[in-house]
């Protein structure tokens, strides 16, 4: 039996670096990519004109951040399964199963596209809000002074 003594401790490990490495590395991508990524869905929700359509995107957009991490990670693992995942499910018909996942390198861009999938949305509407309030006589003075949307 292995006593507390005989325990490494997290900076005694060869581990340490590499767990801080990819903490800090998956956060940095999640802020940076989620900014970008959340402004750029409250853009293209500031320039919907039906408010019918616009309240059907926010609720669209925002569903995912009110799932629990833990009906995200079951709705993946259902997804990438091995026995009956439809990943790997819909490749039976012709012939074995591939492992989708497998390799682990496919794993980072899965953890981030889970990520943002699920924040995005919360995020863009929190933008989308802070757009709503700027008034519209700064965007006629815009028109007025010769700019348009891409070109300021």
């Amino acid at each position: 039996m292995v006593g507390p003594a005989e325990l490494p401790l997290l900076f005694e490990s060869q581990d340490a670096w590499r767990i801080t490495r990819n903490t800090l590395g998956y956060n940095a991508v999640f802020i940076i990519l989620g900014l970008v990524i959340s402004v750029a869905f409250a853009l293209m929700l500031f320039e919907i004109t039906s408010r019918s359509a616009l309240k059907i995107y926010q609720t669209i957009f925002f569903f995912p951040y009110f799932l629990s991490w833990v009906v995200v990670g079951y709705v993946l693992y259902a997804f990438l399964s091995m026995e009956y995942g439809l990943a790997t499910g819909s490749s039976r018909p012709w012939g074995d199963a591939h492992p989708v996942v497998h390799p682990a390198g496919y794993w980072p861009p899965i953890l981030v596209f889970m990520n943002l999938w699920k924040t995005v949305g919360y995020f863009s509407v929190i933008y989308y809000a802070g757009l709503m309030g700027i008034d519209k006589e700064l965007f006629e003075a815009c028109v007025i002074d010769g700019a348009n949307k891409w070109r300021p």
